[in-house]
């Protein structure tokens, strides 16, 4: 899921010193999309579908700060940050989109967190997409997809532990399609110092209609 208008407001909040914003999984580029209006000195996509590179380097040929790698996050990524390269904001979004498979390719997140660790006085904010989808089904115990691949325990250890006692990490809920199809998931938000206010009211009618008045509208208006 791209980056909403919500998080985008809270990123500028949150980074006046905008140097280096990386994705991992750009997927079609709108994360990208959105960031590009925070003026960030230069935009780093890392995506390993080559079809997806192609055409991410034709949608953002015209902006001289936007730089589209392929390959792989969990090699590239730490061969960026070794280059004495200071991220503001890594936004994880590489995971589940190629192979059910190989979970360490096609979904890296520990691989990723891991690096980010070592290197954590390069970044200033970490943003994991999908995590709703993660924490739910492997708290159910699926197994099914790469989801249920992955390590909830070590994902949240390694989190927590990023910036020593330092640091901060919550879950930041967004919503999205249209009203009939509305869906719920969420951002691991990973930090210090960092100034995010939760919409409660907001998070909670949405909550509400998503349980308990969506499939009574839909079947109402079939």
């Amino acid at each position: 899921m791209p980056i909403t208008k919500q998080l985008k407001y809270l990123i500028s909040k949150n980074i006046k010193n905008r140097q280096t914003y990386l994705e991992t999984g750009v997927f079609k580029g709108e994360s990208i999309n959105e960031i590009l209006d925070l003026n960030f000195e230069s935009v780093i996509g890392i995506e390993c579908n080559s079809e997806y590179v192609k055409n991410l380097k034709n949608k953002f040929s015209k902006f001289k700060n936007v730089k589209i790698i392929s390959g792989f996050s969990q090699i590239l990524l730490e061969e960026i940050l070794q280059k004495n390269i200071h991220c503001n904001c890594i936004y994880l979004d590489a995971h589940g989109h190629v192979s059910n498979n190989n979970i360490e390719k096609h979904s890296p997140l520990l691989s990723e967190l891991k690096i980010i660790k070592k290197y954590y006085n390069k970044v200033d904010l970490i943003i994991i997409d999908d995590y709703k989808f993660i924490a739910d089904n492997l708290t159910t115990g699926s197994t099914d997809s790469w989801i249920g691949k992955l390590n909830i325990e070590e994902i949240m250890a390694i989190s927590k532990s990023i910036y020593g006692s330092e640091t901060q990490c919550f879950e930041y809920k967004y919503f999205y399609r249209s009203f009939r199809k509305r869906m719920e998931n969420s951002y691991l938000i990973i930090g210090k110092d960092l100034k995010f206010k939760t919409p409660h009211l907001y998070n909670f009618l949405n909550i509400f209609y998503i349980k308990f008045l969506k499939n009574i509208i839909n079947k109402f208006l079939s």
